[in-house]
């Protein structure tokens, strides 16, 4: 699963632990699934340990949510008191990737003192699940982004940050039998069955994010190749040529890409900690301090 990093502009703890929460991330995925693939394999192997009944009991007294407790000030350790017990391993990991994906959405809406009131529609959110759940541990997230310029804020696209370098994505969805036609002009078109619309050119908000980061990169310093993507899963794209520095990623190239992106077995780069970090410090984030009463609480999970 990747790392949601940023959320809009909510607090998100990798921007004050920058280097610290990405290992600590993949060390705690890791831990627990192998803990508990281990107790379900035992579950499977004597599923009669428990009646029924007994069964739905503990299922109504205990959560199989994991509760994080804190481990130092500002770091926390991961507790999984698993109760459902999957039907098979498929559905095990489905499970599973499910409750990263809440982890995930806490990590980037709060942190130990703080906490962003954020919309709630970013759970159902098809997009972000993608980007979450399709991509390896080693690529980071930054989903909608806001960032400051020029004292104004700028909602940037989607931001892949990985080992290799940072993708700048756009995502165009509609009904597979839509046909997405690109041109050199201010807008796209549109055609659906033998009829045509207009939709502004992606490459417009593209660009100016390329624009914005490659200006923080130089700033600091930071050598991470940028590449633009125009991504539709569902349908087609066609187009006469691609712009310098860019894919156009239709529903026929788009499970070659992503099993290319799958494929990365790299560890974490310095340079890609860094991107990230210089990144999150030009990023806008709104944020309010939790009562006293939160902070010295234990923290659950957020369902």
């Amino acid at each position: 699963m990747a790392q949601l990093i940023k959320l809009h502009e909510y607090i998100s703890r990798y921007e004050q632990h920058p280097y610290r929460y990405p290992g600590q991330f993949i060390k705690l995925k890791k831990e627990n699934w192998e803990k508990m693939h281990r107790e379900w394999e035992q579950q499977q192997a004597a599923p009669d340990s428990l009646s029924i009944q007994e069964e739905k009991e503990e299922t109504i007294k205990k959560s199989w949510y994991q509760v994080f407790r804190k481990k130092e000030a500002d770091v926390e350790e991961l507790e999984p008191t698993p109760v459902y017990v999957a039907p098979s391993e498929k559905i095990l990991k489905q499970d599973f990737l499910e409750e990263l994906f809440d982890f995930q959405l806490k990590w980037a809406t709060s942190t130990l003192g703080e906490f962003s009131f954020f919309d709630h529609k970013f759970k159902k959110d098809p997009v972000l699940r993608y980007f979450l759940k399709r991509f390896p541990d080693t690529f980071f997230v930054m989903y909608k982004p806001v960032f400051e310029v020029k004292q104004t804020t700028m909602e940037a696209e989607t931001i892949l940050i990985h080992p290799l370098g940072i993708e700048i994505v756009s995502v165009l969805e509609d009904k597979p039998d839509v046909l997405f036609w690109a041109t050199d002009e201010r807008t796209w078109k549109r055609e659906s069955k033998g009829k045509f619309s207009t939709f502004l050119n992606p490459m417009l908000s593209l660009n100016r994010t390329e624009k914005l980061i490659q200006g923080i990169l130089r700033k600091y310093d930071v050598e991470l190749p940028v590449q633009k993507v125009v991504l539709s899963r569902e349908n087609q794209i066609r187009f006469a040529s691609e712009p310098r520095n860019t894919q156009f990623i239709g529903s026929q190239k788009h499970t070659a890409w992503l099993m290319a992106k799958r494929e990365e077995q790299l560890a974490l780069k310095h340079a890609q900690l860094r991107a990230s970090e210089v990144l999150l410090e030009h990023a806008y984030t709104k944020a309010v301090a939790r009562p006293e009463w939160e902070q010295e609480e234990k923290e659950e999970f957020f369902s």
